[in-house]
């Protein structure tokens, strides 16, 4: 099925007349959505499971409820990743970037530099920048609050790290 050409888009009945035809448990977990009923983990997996006609079903289901919470408008935020290293130990293999401190493509930015890189983001119109990086050994504990502190500027939201740097154990905290 290629959704984008042969969903019913324009007819306004259609998901009724799906509800009619498909699997019925999938008919019975898109009617509990649409009256914003949450689902549990084992209906969530029945959706996702979907194909053909039940996964047409819950296309246009999850546009109705789309269109009742938001609306049509679109928005979005332009932002920019600074990662302030690609020095890293652990070894986790989450990403593609991570480096040992003396391989040659190894890096670790100044703080100059990462203030330089979120003024060059707010210039070509990024309002959120996330400074996040490797974790090398011996980093300084408030080394993330000093480099979202030196991309501080008027109206940039600075998020502290992601989820891997400031989980991992002896890592950056964000302060409260």
């Amino acid at each position: 099925m290629n959704l984008s050409n042969e969903i019913g888009w324009d007819r306004r009945d259609r998901l009724e007349a799906l509800f009619g035809v498909i699997n019925q448990d999938v008919a019975r977990v898109l009617e509990r959505s649409l009256d914003h009923v949450e689902m549990d983990f084992d209906e969530g997996l029945l959706l996702a499971e979907t194909s053909g006609l039940e996964l047409e079903a819950l296309v246009l289901a999850a546009d109705q409820v789309r269109r009742q919470r938001v609306g049509d408008v679109v928005t979005y935020v332009v932002n920019r990743n600074i990662n302030f290293t690609n020095v890293c130990f652990v070894g986790c293999r989450f990403c593609a970037f991570s480096r040992a401190p003396r391989e040659r493509d190894a890096y670790f930015l100044s703080l100059d530099e990462v203030g330089r890189r979120a003024r060059q983001a707010w210039d070509q119109g990024a309002r959120e920048v996330c400074v996040q990086g490797g974790l090398p050994r011996g980093l300084v504990p408030p080394l993330t609050s000093v480099a979202v502190r030196a991309v501080a500027m008027p109206r940039l939201d600075g998020e502290r790290g992601s989820p891997r740097p400031t989980t991992a154990p002896g890592s950056v905290r964000p302060s409260q």
